[in-house]
């Protein structure tokens, strides 16, 4: 696996942080930069999931209770395997 890339559970993460208050899909696109392809994908996997919600007559998503508890655990897991954090420090995890 290619050090540089990031996981699918870092992707999802990131995706649910993003969407702590409710964002567009454009937002979530640009903020976690993914194609409209992978975009769809992800938005559809956390959907089916109840990790992300759908506002209703609004074209916006929004991170669960089940998706702030999968951002805790995942958080939690880095933290016990002594994973390092390559990212931005300025787009550290809030927990």
């Amino acid at each position: 696996m290619d050090p540089n890339r990031r996981t699918k559970m870092l992707i999802i993460a990131e995706i649910l942080e993003t969407s702590r208050r409710g964002v567009s899909r454009n937002q979530i696109m640009s903020k976690v930069n993914l194609n409209s392809r992978q975009m769809w994908q992800y938005l559809r996997f956390a959907c089916q999931n109840d990790l992300l919600s759908q506002k209703k007559d609004k074209v916006e998503y929004e991170t669960t209770d089940t998706g702030f508890r999968f951002l805790k655990h995942y958080y939690k897991t880095i933290e016990l395997l002594h994973v390092e954090n390559t990212e931005d420090p300025k787009r550290a995890p809030k927990v």
